[in-house]
C-alpha cells in the first residue's frame, strides 16, 4: 500500500511538470506592452501557445520582448504589427535555442526618417542559440513580414562569438545542433540598413550541426547586406529546397561610400588586390566552409538589382557542390548574375534549366572548380545575353596537371563563351 501511495505521487507529480512544460494556450487580450493579457506577459511566463486576439490591435513596445524558455514556443497572430518605434531594440528574442513558430504578424522598427549608417539598430526577430543545444533547431514563419530594423530582419545565431563571419573567413564555435528554416509567404524589406553586414534572413552555424532551408513564395529587397545568408562554416551540409522567391535590390548599405580613403564607415572598404573597393551584398548567398557540402535546387526565382551577385554560392573545404537552378531569371544585378565557386576538395556539379541572365555587370554566369574534384556542368534551354564580360565562364583549374570539366550546352542562346580546362559537349 506504501508503494502504491508513492507511485502515484510520482505519477501526479509528474504529471504537473509535464503541464507546467506544455502550458495551455494563452490568448494575448492587451494590446500594451506590458501587464495582465499581454504578449510581453505570456512569453515570460513561459507560455508555448500564443494566439493574440483578432481585435486586439497593433502592439507597440519599449524594449525587446524576450522567451527565455526552452520549450517550442508558437505564436499565431490576425494581422497585427509589433512595432518597436524606431528605438533600435531587437523585436523578439529566443534566448535558449527553442524552436519557434510564427504566424500571421508583422515586426517593423522605423525611426523618422529612417535608418543611418552606422546607427546601428536591433533585429526583428532573433533566435540565440545555446553551445549545449543539441537535436534540430526549428524556425517556421508563414505569412510574416518584417521591415525596417538596423540589424537583420531574421536571424538565427549558432556561435558563442559576437560576429562569427563567414565561411572559412569566419571564427567561433556552436552547438551540436542542426538549423532548420521554412519561410512561407515572407516578406523582408528594408532591414539592415543601420549596420554593415546585416542581411534580410541570417543563419550562423557553427559546431557539428547543418542547414536546412525551405522557401516558397517569399520576398526580400532593399535590405542592407544579402537579401538572404546562410553561412555554414564547420562540419554539416546546407540543404535547400526554395521556390517562388523574389531578391531584388539587397546589398546597399556601403554604396553611398564616396570616399575610400576616408570612408564613413570603414568596414565597407575592403581590399581587392591591392585596389580599394566596396564591400557590397548579393541576393542570395550561402557560404559553406568546412566538411560537408551545398545541395538541393532553387527554382521559379527572381534575382534583380542586386548590388553584388544575385546568387552566389561558395564552398570550401571537403564537399561539393550538387545543385538544381530551374527558371531562374537574373537581371540587372552589379556582378555576377549567378556565381558557384568550389574552392577545395569536392566536386562541383550543377544542372541549370530555363535560366535567363541578362545585363549583369560581370560575367552572366561564373562556374569554378578551384581545387580538386570534377567539374560538370549541364545547361539546358537557357539564355544569358548582355552581359558586360562572358555571358557563361566555366573553370576547372588544373591540380599537378590533372583536370576533369565537362561542361554540357544543349537549346542555350549566348554570345560569349570562355572555357578553361573544360571540355565543351
Amino acid at each position: 500500500m506504501t508503494f502504491a501511495k508513492h507511485t502515484l505521487a510520482t505519477a501526479i507529480g509528474y504529471a504537473a511538470l509535464v503541464a507546467s512544460a506544455h502550458s495551455a494556450p494563452f490568448v494575448v487580450t492587451s494590446a500594451a506592452d506590458s501587464g495582465p493579457g499581454s504578449l510581453r506577459t505570456a512569453l515570460a511566463n513561459g507560455a508555448t501557445h500564443i494566439t493574440i486576439a483578432e481585435g486586439v490591435g497593433d502592439i507597440g513596445i519599449s524594449d525587446t520582448l524576450v522567451y527565455e524558455h526552452s520549450d517550442a514556443l508558437t505564436i499565431v497572430g490576425n494581422g497585427q504589427t509589433i512595432s518597436g518605434g524606431g528605438a533600435g531594440n531587437t523585436l523578439l528574442e529566443i534566448t535558449q535555442g527553442a524552436s519557434l513558430k510564427i504566424s500571421n504578424l508583422s515586426f517593423e522598427d522605423q525611426p523618422a526618417g529612417g535608418w543611418q549608417i552606422m546607427q546601428g539598430g536591433g533585429n526583428g526577430i532573433l533566435v540565440s542559440v545555446p553551445v549545449t543545444r543539441q537535436g534540430m533547431v526549428e524556425l517556421t514563419l508563414n505569412n510574416v513580414s518584417v521591415s525596417h530594423t538596423g540589424d537583420h530582419g531574421v536571424h538565427v545565431f549558432d556561435c558563442d562569438l559576437a560576429d562569427c563571419g563567414a565561411g572559412s573567413g569566419g571564427g567561433g564555435n556552436g552547438s551540436p545542433a542542426s538549423v532548420s528554416i521554412t519561410l512561407s509567404r515572407v516578406h523582408v524589406d528594408s532591414v539592415g540598413t543601420g549596420q554593415f553586414d546585416a542581411d534580410g534572413v541570417r543563419v550562423d552555424e557553427r559546431g557539428d550541426g547543418s542547414i536546412f532551408f525551405r522557401a516558397r513564395h517569399s520576398t526580400f529587397e532593399n535590405v542592407g547586406a544579402d537579401g538572404i545568408e546562410l553561412d555554414e562554416g564547420d562540419d554539416g551540409d546546407v540543404s535547400i529546397a526554395a521556390q517562388w522567391l523574389t531578391l531584388k535590390a539587397n546589398g546597399h548599405y556601403c554604396a553611398a561610400i564616396t570616399d575610400l580613403e576616408n570612408p564613413e564607415d570603414p568596414t565597407c572598404v575592403e581590399d581587392d588586390d591591392g585596389e580599394l573597393v566596396l564591400d557590397l551584398d548579393d541576393g542570395f548567398d550561402i557560404d559553406e566552409a568546412g566538411p560537408g557540402s551545398i545541395v538541393g535546387q532553387i527554382g521559379n526565382s527572381a534575382l534583380s538589382f542586386n548590388m553584388d551577385e544575385g546568387l552566389d554560392l561558395d564552398e570550401e573545404g571537403p564537399g561539393g557542390f550538387d545543385i538544381r537552378v530551374q527558371r531562374v531569371r537574373a537581371f540587372g544585378n552589379a556582378d555576377e548574375g549567378i556565381k558557384m565557386s568550389e574552392a577545395d576538395e569536392g566536386d562541383l556539379v550543377a544542372y541549370l534549366r530555363r535560366v535567363v541572365i541578362v545585363d549583369s555587370n560581370d560575367d552572366g554566369a561564373q562556374l569554378e572548380e578551384e581545387g580538386p574534384g570534377t567539374l560538370g556542368i549541364t545547361i539546358l534551354g537557357s539564355l544569358s545575353t548582355e552581359n558586360k564580360k562572358e555571358d557563361f565562364k566555366v573553370t576547372q583549374e588544373s591540380v599537378d596537371g590533372d583536370s576533369d570539366g565537362v561542361l554540357e550546352l544543349r537549346n542555350t542562346i549566348f554570345d560569349s563563351l570562355e572555357l578553361e580546362a573544360v571540355e565543351k559537349l
